[in-house]
C-alpha cells in the first residue's frame, strides 16, 4: 500500500524500530520493558555493586540487586528501583558507570512443527554434514573442546549425557542464574546446580544432546534410546548456564551475566537457543557476545523462528557482528509410530482424544467411506452421516477441508455408524495433530498409504492395516532444505545474517523424564524443531573444527564454516537460494576441518545499490604448493520483498523469489597476471602465500521501488576449472535505495487547515513499519506563544511525545517507535502484527513515564523518520511530515 492509501486515518506514521540515542538498547516504551529495571556497565575490574549500592542511597533510592558481574572482560550490575524514578536524571550521573540499559524480557524458545510434501530421500543426519566423514576420516569428536549451554538447565542424570555433574562428567560446570520458581521481573534466585526436570519441553536437555550426547553404549534397555543416537561432537564437554526457570521468559541482564560467566570459565563456545524479535546488535547481550568472541570464546546463536513474517527478521543476540547467527535445515528423518499396508511402513499421528489403545501388531480390516473421495479431492468425507456399511471396521475417511469438519466430527460419525476404528488421512503426505474421537481409536496416516488401501479394494484385495507403536526413521521429504520457520535477513543495516545453517527441522535428542511424561513418551528422547536445533548443531561442528585446528581467531572459524558449507536451493526449485536466507549454506563438518584454502572475509555485505563500491576478498594457501583458484560468480535467488505498489515488507506468503535476472559480477584485472575484468578469473596463490581479489556487482533489472534482496556466491576450483567446486565467498545488497526516506511526498498531510481534534472522543493514529526507515516519532507542537501552562505539566519548550494506546494489543505508550521489530502483516513468533493506536490528547514526559493531559489549544503533529544508516543528531537525515495547525478540544 502506498501511503496515501492509509491516510483515511487521523495520523499516519512509518516506523521500524531502533536505539535510543541518549543510551544503550531499547527505550523504556520499547515492548519487553522491564519496568524500572537497568543494567549499568563498568569498566572490568570495577566493583560496580558498592559504586551503585553508595549512589542510590546518596539519592535516597531504594533498589533490589538482580545479578552483578566483574571478570576481566567486563563489569556490570543489573537493579530493579522501587518508587518515583526518573532515570534520565539520575542513571547517567553513576559514578565511573560507561552506559546504562533498560532490561528486557525475552520468551521462552517456542518449538515448531514441520511440513513437508516430496517423496523421500532418506540418509542419516550426519551424513549431510560431513560429521560422520569428520568423525570416520579425521578422528575428530570434539575431545578437549568446551561448549557452554545457555538455556533452560540440563538434566545432567541423563545415561546419555554422562549421568552427573562436575570435574570428570560430561556436564563439568555450570550455574543457575534463576531458580525453580522466578519471574523475569523478580529478583533472581541463584544456586550452583544447573539440572532441570521441571520444564515440560526440557529444551536445555535438548540442544545439549545435540551438541555432545552420546547412547551408543546404554545398555539398560530402560534408558537407551530406540535408535543409535550421538551428538555432534559426543566426547566435547558441556558447561550448563540455567536462564529460565521452570515455566516463562527470561530477562537480557541475566543471559548477558551467563555469557561473560561462560567466558570466564573458560567455554570455547557459547551456544544461546535463544533470541528476542529483530533488533539492532546494541543490547547488553549482543556487546557480551561480541566482546567474548573477540576474546577468543564463540558464540553461535539461533536467527529464530520468524519465517512466516517474511524477511529482515533475524533475532538478536544473532544479530552481533562477532557472532554466528544460525538458519535452520530439515532433518532427513525423524522418530514415528508406524502403521504397515502392504509391507509398506509408513507414519501415523494417533489422536489425543483416542479411546483406549491398540494393541501392538493389531491388524485393523478397512472399509473405504468414500472410493471416489481422493481423486476428487473431495473436502468433506465423512463431514455428514457415513454412506458405507463400516459396522465392526476400521473405516477410512479422506480428512480434507478441516474448516468443514475436524477429526473430532467425523471420527464421531464413524462411531456412531458403528466402527470400531476411524481412520483419517491426510491430503498429502503431512501429517498434523488430530483429537479424533473419544470413543474408538482414531489415525491420521499418509495419502500414500491411503491410496494403497484404495487400490487394494478397488482390485478386490484385502484392504488391511497393521499397527505398531514402535518407532521407525520416518524420512524427511524436505531433508537438507531450508526450514520454513527459519528466520531470514538481513538484519537491521543490511548485514549479512543468518551466518549459515544447521540441522533444526525435527532433530532426535535428549529429554529429561518431566518432559518425556508430559509429552506422552516412552523414553527421554524426542524430536524437535527450530532454530534452537540448528544453533547447538553447528557449535558442536565448530567443536570439531576447534579440535582440529586449535586455538583460532573468530574470523577464521568464520571462515571456515562459510567457505565450506554447501549450498541450497529454493525448495521445489533449481535457483540457488538467496545468502539472506540460508548464509552460507549448510554446515560441512568434514570440510570446515581440513580445508587449506581460506577466503577472508567470507561475506561481504554491499549496502544498498546507491552505495555499491569495489570490494575485495582475500584468498589464503594453506598447502605446500603454490595453488592455481578459477573463480566464478554463482547469482543467487532474487528476494521481491516488496510487492509492486506498496512501501511494506511482506510476509512469507507473498515474498517471492526469481532467478531470470541475477545479478552480474566482474572481478577486477589487476592482480598482475593480466587477467581482464570478466565473471571469472584465474588467481595463483604461492604456497603459504595470500593473493587479494577485487570485484564489483551489478545489481540485476528490477524496480529500484520493489527493494530487492539480491546477491549470490563466488565459486572457486581449484586446480581445474571443473573438478572440486566449492563456494568462496557470499555477497549480497539490497537494491534500490534503504536511505531514501519513507515518505513519496513529504508535503503530504491526513489534516485540512484549522480542523478540530476532540480529544475526549479520540482520534486513531496508524504507524506501520517500512524498510526505509529505522527510528520514527510522533510529536504535538503547541502553537501558542504562552507555555505557562506547559511549564505547570513539566514539558520544556513546546512540543512533546504523544501517548498512543494500541486497540488491538492493549496498553499505551509514547509515540516512539524504537527498533526492536518490525511489524507485519499477520504475527510469528518474535514478530507482531500490524495494529492501530488512538490519542486521546494526552502526551509522555521525556521520562517515558509521566503521562500528562494536554491544554486545549492549537497545535501542530510533526511525525519524523530516520533513513537507514542516518544520523540522529542530523536534521537532514529525517523525514519529516507535519500536520498544518489543529484545534485540540475536549
Amino acid at each position: 500500500m502506498k501511503l496515501p492509501a492509509i491516510l483515511s486515518a487521523l495520523l499516519v506514521a512509518a516506523s521500524s524500530v531502533s536505539a535510543i540515542a541518549l543510551q544503550v538498547g531499547a527505550p523504556s516504551t520499547a515492548p519487553g520493558i522491564v519496568d524500572k529495571t537497568y543494567i549499568i556497565n563498568f569498566a572490568p575490574g570495577t566493583d560496580g555493586t558498592s559504586i551503585v549500592k553508595d549512589y542510590f542511597k546518596s539519592i535516597n533510592v531504594n533498589y533490589t540487586q538482580r545479578v552483578a558481574i566483574n571478570t576481566n572482560l567486563a563489569s556490570f550490575v543489573s537493579v530493579s528501583v522501587h518508587g518515583s524514578f526518573d532515570q534520565s536524571a539520575h542513571l547517567p550521573g553513576i559514578p565511573s558507570a560507561i552506559s546504562f540499559s533498560n532490561v528486557r524480557e525475552l520468551k521462552r524458545p517456542q518449538l515448531q512443527a514441520l511440513t513437508s510434501n516430496e517423496p523421500p530421500q532418506p540418509e542419516l543426519i550426519h551424513s549431510i554434514t560431513g560429521v560422520n566423514d569428520a568423525r570416520n576420516n579425521l578422528g575428530l569428536t570434539g575431545k578437549g573442546v568446551k561448549v557452554a549451554v545457555i538455556d533452560t538447565g540440563v538434566y545432567y542424570l541423563h545415561p546419555a549425557l554422562g549421568g552427573g555433574f562436575g570435574p570428570g562428567f560430561k556436564v563439568a560446570k555450570g550455574y543457575d542464574f534463576v531458580g525453580d520458581n522466578w519471574h523475569y521481573t523478580d529478583a533472581p534466585q541463584p544456586d550452583d546446580d544447573p539440572l532441570d526436570n521441571c520444564s515440560d519441553e526440557s529444551h536445555g536437555t535438548h540442544v545439549a544432546g545435540i551438541v555432545a550426547g552420546d547412547g551408543r553404549n546404554i545398555t539398560d534397555p530402560a534408558l537407551a534410546p530406540t535408535f543409535a543416537f550421538s551428538g555432534v561432537a559426543p566426547d566435547a564437554t558441556i558447561y550448563a548456564y540455567r536462564v529460565f526457570s521452570c515455566t516463562g521468559s527470561a530477562s537480557n541482564d541475566i543471559i548477558t551475566a551467563a555469557i561473560i560467566k561462560a567466558a570466564a570459565d573458560g567455554a570455547d563456545i557459547i551456544s544461546l537457543s535463544l533470541g528476542g524479535g529483530p533488533a539492532y546488535a546494541d543490547e547488553a547481550e549482543d556487546i557480551a557476545a561480541s566482546l567474548v568472541s573477540q576474546a577468543g570464546h564463540f558464540v553461535i546463536s539461533a536467527a529464530g523462528n520468524d519465517g512466516s513474517a517474511g524477511p529482515f527478521v533475524t533475532s538478536n543476540p544473532s544479530n552481533t557482528r562477532d557472532g554466528l547467527s544460525i538458519a535452520s535445515f530439515d532433518n532427513v528423518a525423524t522418530p514415528a509410530p508406524y502403521v504397515t499396508v502392504d509391507g509398506v511402513k509408513s507414519a501415523y499421528n494417533l489422536g489425543s482424544l483416542s479411546a483406549g489403545k491398540l494393541a501392538e501388531g493389531q491388524v485393523l480390516d478397512v472399509v473405504v467411506n468414500n472410493l471416489l473421495a481422493n481423486v476428487n479431492n473431495v473436502p468433506d468425507d465423512g463431514v455428514k452421516p457415513l454412506v458405507a456399511n463400516v459396522k465392526g471396521k476400521a473405516v477410512l475417511i479422506r480428512f480434507g477441508n478441516t474448516a468443514l469438519g475436524g477429526s473430532k466430527l467425523r471420527c464421531g460419525n464413524a462411531y456412531a455408524a458403528g466402527a470400531t476404528a476411524c481412520i483419517l488421512y491426510a491430503v498429502d503426505e503431512n501429517l498434523g495433530g488430530i483429537y479424533g474421537s473419544p470413543d474408538i481409536p482414531s489415525l491420521l496416516i499418509t495419502n500414500s498409504a491411503a491410496k494403497a488401501l484404495i487400490a487394494n479394494v478397488n482390485a478386490g484385495k484385502p484392504a488391511q492395516v497393521i499397527v505398531s507403536q514402535k518407532l521407525f526413521l520416518n524420512p524427511i521429504p524436505t531433508a537438507g532444505t531450508l526450514s520454513s520457520f527459519s528466520s531470514p535477513g538481513l538484519d537491521n543495516e543490511l548485514w549479512f545474517k543468518p551466518d549459515l545453517g544447521g540441522i533444526g527441522g525435527q532433530v532426535y535428542s535428549t529429554i529429561s523424564p518431566h518432559a518425556a511424561e508430559a509429552a506422552g513418551l516412552k523414553e527421554n528422547y524426542a524430536s524437535y524443531s527450530g532454530t534452537s536445533m540448528a544453533t547447538p548443531y553447528v557449535s558442536g561442528v565448530s567443536a570439531l573444527v576447534l579440535q582440529a585446528q586449535g586455538k583460532i581467531q573468530f574470523s577464521e572459524l568464520r571462515a571456515r564454516l562459510q567457505n565450506t558449507a554447501s549450498l541450497k536451493p529454493v525448495y521445489g526449485t533449481n535457483i540457488t537460494h538467496n545468502p539472506s536466507y540460508q548464509g552460507a549454506g549448510l554446515v560441512n563438518a568434514f570440510a570446515a576441518a581440513s580445508t587449506k584454502t581460506l577466503v577472508v572475509p567470507s561475506a561481504i555485505a554491499l549496502n544498498d545499490t546507491v552505495n555499491l563500491k569495489t570490494v575485495s576478498f582475500t584468498i589464503t594457501n594453506k598447502y605446500k604448493f603454490a595453488q592455481n583458484y578459477y573463480l566464478n560468480n554463482n547469482p543467487a535467488a532474487t528476494v521481491n520483498a516488496v510487492l509492486p505498489g506498496d512501501d511494506f515488507t511482506q510476509d512469507y506468503m507473498t515474498t517471492t523469489f526469481t532467478g531470470t535476472t541475477p545479478a552480474s559480477l566482474r572481478f577486477s584485472g589487476d592482480d598482475g597476471y593480466g587477467s581482464p575484468a570478466w565473471d571469472f578469473k584465474l588467481v595463483r596463490v604461492p604456497a603459504g602465500k595470500s593473493v587479494t581479489v577485487s570485484f564489483k556487482v551489478t545489481p540485476p533489472a528490477t524496480d529500484p521501488s520493489l527493494y530487492a534482496v539480491y546477491g549470490g556466491y563466488i565459486m572457486w576450483s581449484r586446480n581445474s576449472p571443473s573438478l572440486g567446486q566449492k563456494w568462496l565467498s557470499q555477497y549480497f545488497p539490497s537494491y534500490g535505495s534503504t536511505s531514501t526516506g519513507l515518505y513519496q511526498d513529504q508535503s503530504l498531510t491526513p489534516l485540512t487547515a484549522n480542523a478540530v481534534i476532540n480529544g475526549t472522543a479520540g482520534a486513531f493514529v496508524l504507524a506501520i513499519p517500512a524498510i526505509t526507515s529505522r527510528l520514527a516519532t510522533i510529536k504535538a507542537e503547541f502553537q501558542g506563544s504562552d507555555l505557562s501552562e506547559f511549564k505547570k505539566l513539566g514539558i520544556t519548550g513546546n512540543s512533546v511525545y504523544l501517548n498512543m494506546s494500541d486497540k488491538l494489543n492493549g496498553g499505551a505508550s509514547a509515540s516512539y517507535f524504537p527498533v526492536l521489530q518490525r511489524t507485519t502483516f499477520g504475527a510469528a513468533q518474535s514478530v507482531s502484527a500490524n495494529t492501530y493506536y488512538k490519542w486521546d490528547g494526552t502526551a509522555v514526559l521525556p521520562d517515558f513515564q509521566t503521562v500528562v493531559q494536554l491544554p486545549a489549544g492549537s497545535y501542530k503533529v510533526i511525525f519524523s523518520a530516520l533513513k537507514n544508516f542516518g544520523d540522529v543528531n542530523k536534521a537532514a537525515d529525517f523525514d519529516v511530515i507535519t500536520t498544518p495547525v489543529f484545534k485540540l478540544v475536549y
